[in-house]
């Protein structure tokens, strides 16, 4: 019996792809270099999530509590996680987690995560294929909908202007030409 795409992945994650998914999420993270932590920032009432990568954990919190109360500052990832929350007293409603080892940042939360042509995705684009390659060797799929999977992969790194995707959505997207 096939598992589906998104189950393969996190079950292969933990063992097989420790490399690959270390490297997506350098990427999707936008991890810079040299950083060694990340502050996860938690909406209370979604319980949806952003994580920043930085080498002073209480520095960053301070900067960022103080551009969460600037509504004009924030980006999309921002707007989509953090926007229903109330201007008054917003930090009331945001959890600031300390992330002491980036390397526990899952696979799961890292298909969840937005990606934007901010983010190097001809490099995040190479690296999903080079996850669900085993998966389509593994099932046998036919040469017409691997073209077809090809292409869906293709159409999804392409981003107009301020645009977010998950790759999440691309998973979905591959699982319905299955």
């Amino acid at each position: 019996m096939k598992k589906n795409l998104t189950e393969y992945l996190i079950l292969k994650a933990a063992h097989d792809y420790v490399s690959i998914i270390d490297d997506m999420r350098n990427h999707i993270l936008e991890i810079k270099a040299g950083k060694k932590y990340g502050l996860k920032l938690v909406n209370k009432i979604t319980n949806e999530h952003w994580i920043s990568s930085t080498n002073d954990i209480d520095q960053r919190k301070n900067r960022l509590a103080s551009e969460l109360k600037k509504r004009d500052l924030w980006n999309a990832p921002w707007i989509e996680r953090f926007g229903n929350l109330p201007d008054k007293d917003i930090l009331e409603h945001i959890d600031f987690i300390p992330i002491t080892d980036m390397n526990t940042v899952t696979l799961e939360y890292l298909i969840t995560h937005p990606i934007s042509q901010k983010n190097d995705t001809s490099v995040i684009r190479v690296i999903f294929l080079k996850l669900i390659n085993d998966y389509f060797k593994e099932n046998k799929y036919s040469d017409d909908v691997k073209s077809k999977i090809g292409k869906v992969v293709k159409e999804f790194f392409v981003f107009k202007k301020d645009e977010y995707k998950q790759l999440s959505q691309l998973i979905s997207n591959i699982e319905s030409c299955l």
